[in-house]
C-alpha cells in the first residue's frame, strides 16, 4: 500500500506540477502526465470521490501519443473545461474543478500541458479553501490563482 502524503507536502508538491507545467517543453508533457497520475492516486483527494485511474491504461495513451486523453482520464467527473489553441502554438486552457468553483486558467506549450495546468491549480484551490486558505499570502498566491485571486486567475 504505498504511503499517503500529509496534506500540506502534497499540496506543495501539486503546487510544483502546476508551475512545472507550464514551464515545460512539449517533450516534457508525457513525464508531467505520469507526475499528476502519481500525485492524483493518493493525496489529500484520494478518498474524496476520485475515482480509481488505470496506470497501464494511461500509460498506453502516453505510449501512442494521446497525452490529452490520458489527461482527460485524470479528471474528476463532473469537471468543465475548455480548451484553446492559438496563433503560435499557444495553448490555453480554462478549468471549473467542480460547481461553484472559481474558474482558473493555464497556458503551456501543448493543449495536454495546459489543461493539466489549470486543473491541477483548481484543485490546489479547491485543497486550501477547504482548509481555510494557504499562510502565504499577497501576491504569489493571487499570481498562482489561489483563494485571495481574481474569480478568473490565470497562471503563466
Amino acid at each position: 500500500m504505498d504511503r499517503v502524503p500529509e496534506p500540506e507536502v502534497w499540496t506543495a508538491r501539486m503546487r510544483d506540477l502546476m508551475h512545472d507545467c507550464v514551464a515545460s517543453a512539449p517533450h516534457e508533457e508525457c513525464d508531467r502526465v505520469r507526475e499528476a497520475a502519481c500525485l492524483l492516486k493518493g493525496g489529500a483527494l484520494a478518498s474524496a470521490g476520485n475515482r480509481a485511474m488505470d496506470s497501464r491504461a494511461i500509460e498506453q495513451m502516453l505510449a501512442c501519443g494521446a497525452a490529452e486523453s490520458a489527461v482527460l482520464a485524470l479528471l474528476r467527473p463532473g469537471t468543465a473545461f475548455m480548451l484553446s489553441r492559438g496563433q503560435g502554438n499557444c495553448c490555453l486552457a480554462s478549468v471549473l474543478v467542480e460547481d461553484g468553483a472559481s474558474e482558473v486558467m493555464a497556458e503551456g506549450s501543448t493543449l495536454a500541458l495546459a489543461l493539466l495546468s489549470a486543473y491541477v491549480a483548481g484543485l490546489v484551490a479547491r485543497i486550501e479553501d477547504e482548509r481555510g486558505g494557504d499562510e502565504r499570502a499577497g501576491d504569489e498566491t493571487a499570481a498562482r490563482g489561489l483563494p485571495g485571486a481574481s474569480p478568473i486567475a490565470w497562471l503563466h
